[in-house]
């Protein structure tokens, strides 16, 4: 409990609220916990005096939900996976209360990895401006500095990438001839002021340093943090060794928001060809331009694109997948070898729903007007800390169509979740708004 002066003796009588909209969110394993923070929020603020009067509190609010609620759009996490509404975690913040750092920090990191690799591989530089450890010590403490020496600027870009590439290339040996953790860590220990250096002056200490103390509370937190600095630098030299610079769209929907459901973010899209010809330059400077656009989704995009360049475009849809950030809450750091050889099974299941997923939402914004398909191809990008591996992702015909109608079958069962992951909103919203206006 995290307010155990409040606290009952005896078990919450909760039969009474065993049917409904609220009955169904108890019967979740997930529920109970997010149950014990919301009646603890309630207590706290003195909205109510027992927690037998703050279920009874819940229990009037999912009432009035269900009275007046719209039907709910299916989002991504209604077709499978754990939900926790924002209302929730600023409640938990506000109680002081936070999960242990690495239940959250390869989440985190997995999530800064996205956004600066995604810019780097665009040819844009996630550092603002090359920054002074004087700068640098607004992000960080004493000990981060101590990494530099006497140096009061870091190396400028060129220099910079490098130390990178020099990194890469020393650490990829090292790692690849040890499988025991504790040994890579020290391997990577003893290299952190380089890394930190190299990706300082790369990426900025906006990124860099954004969860270095989080990351220090623990060895293996430690570990998960040089590791991803170690893919920045690999993605950084992979960025540089491009002949052309790719023109990327980022973070583009497969789905519009008036769809039945969510199909979650493509991490980029590529036009790859226009009436079956390869990208012209002036095509490709037209598309630079249009990438700095916002697009509804990856269907709205192609129409968009298109009507600029006047003619049918194919593109692929490439995803990144970080050695943290992508494995599971039990196993945070992805298999090396594995994912070399062959891409991760749901890894490669979640592409192919992509791809089938743009199928419908193109029709949606060609009004059906065409059988021609856009998108047929995706890749997945693995950064294994010094290593990068490709895979190409190309379902047939018959797998996509399987795919679409597996989709709507999780479709009509998650209209169900749906409406609980809203009732969680409403839940939580309500309690917020007694926190926030406590004396």
């Amino acid at each position: 409990m995290l307010f155990p002066d409040h606290a009952e003796q005896g078990e919450l009588d909760l039969s009474r609220y065993s049917n409904g909209l609220l009955g169904a969110w108890l019967d979740r394993p997930s529920s109970a916990r997010k149950l014990d923070v919301l009646l603890t929020a309630l207590l706290h603020c003195r909205a109510v005096n027992t927690r037998q009067e703050a279920i009874t509190v819940r229990a009037e609010v999912a009432r009035r939900y269900e009275r007046t609620a719209p039907e709910p759009r299916v989002a991504l996490y209604d077709l499978g996976g754990y939900f926790a509404s924002t209302s929730l975690r600023e409640i938990r913040r506000i109680l002081n209360y936070h999960p242990p750092v690495r239940d959250t920090l390869h989440r985190n990191l997995g999530t800064q990895s996205h956004l600066v690799v995604e810019r780097i591989l665009q040819g844009r530089s996630p550092a603002r401006q090359t920054e002074s450890v004087q700068q640098i010590s607004l992000w960080g403490s004493y000990h981060q500095l101590a990494l530099f020496g006497s140096s009061s600027v870091l190396p400028d870009k060129d220099e910079a990438l490098k130390m990178a590439e020099e990194l890469v290339e020393h650490l990829g040996l090292l790692l690849s001839s040890t499988k025991s953790i504790y040994e890579q860590y020290q391997i990577l220990l003893d290299h952190r002021g380089r890394l930190v250096e190299a990706t300082l002056s790369l990426y900025g200490a906006k990124h860099v340093l954004r969860y270095h103390d989080k990351a220090r509370e623990d060895p293996y937190s430690y570990l998960l943090y040089l590791l991803t600095l170690l893919c920045w630098c690999a993605a950084a030299v992979a960025a540089a060794g491009q002949e052309e610079v790719p023109v990327y769209f980022t973070e583009v929907k497969l789905r519009h928001d008036k769809a039945p459901a969510s199909a979650g973010s493509a991490d980029l899209v590529e036009v790859i060809e226009v009436n079956g010809e390869p990208l012209t330059p002036k095509q490709r400077k037209q598309l630079r331009l249009a990438a700095a656009k916002k697009y509804q989704s990856i269907g709205h995009l192609i129409r968009e694109v298109e009507a600029l360049l006047g003619g049918v475009v194919k593109v692929a849809i490439r995803d990144l997948k970080f050695i943290v950030g992508d494995g599971t809450d039990t196993k945070k750091i992805l298999s090396t070898d594995e994912s070399i050889r062959k891409p991760v099974t749901r890894h490669r299941r979640q592409l192919e729903d992509y791809i089938a997923a743009s199928r419908l939402d193109v029709h949606d914004w060609l009004n059906g007007t065409s059988e021609i398909v856009r998108a047929e191809e995706g890749e997945l990008i693995y950064f294994l800390g010094a290593h990068i591996a490709n895979h190409s992702v190309v379902p047939s015909e018959e797998e996509v169509v399987a795919l679409l109608q597996a989709r709507e079958e999780k479709v009509q069962a998650a209209k169900k979740r749906a409406q609980l992951r809203m009732l969680e909103n409403a839940l939580s919203l309500h309690v917020l708004k007694k926190l926030r206006s406590r004396p």
